[in-house]
């Protein structure tokens, strides 16, 4: 009989929801103000889904800056996104 292994919700094989790998060391508050939000980051911050996030940024209501392959935001951008102020950010 054949069996699946599934990673229990504590396993390290789990991403957590919010990855800070990228900045150890820096509130989200710092780096709202001075830093960069991943996409993940701000779709679980607004509670939205990622297309509704992309939706917004073919939409002109936010902007994504690629570094590598990992698509950032701004951190002054993310905060006028996420307090609804999306003509604030540029």
């Amino acid at each position: 009989m054949s069996q699946k292994i599934s990673a229990p919700a504590t396993s390290p094989l789990r991403r957590p929801a919010l990855r800070e790998r990228h900045d150890a060391g820096f509130s989200l508050d710092d780096r709202l103000r001075h830093g960069w939000l991943s996409i993940a980051e701000i779709c679980q911050l607004k509670g939205i889904s990622r297309s509704t996030l992309y939706a917004d940024a073919r939409a002109g209501r936010i902007t994504f800056e690629k570094h590598g392959r990992r698509s950032l935001v701004r951190g002054p951008v993310a905060a006028a996104y996420l307090a609804g102020n999306s003509d604030e950010a540029e």
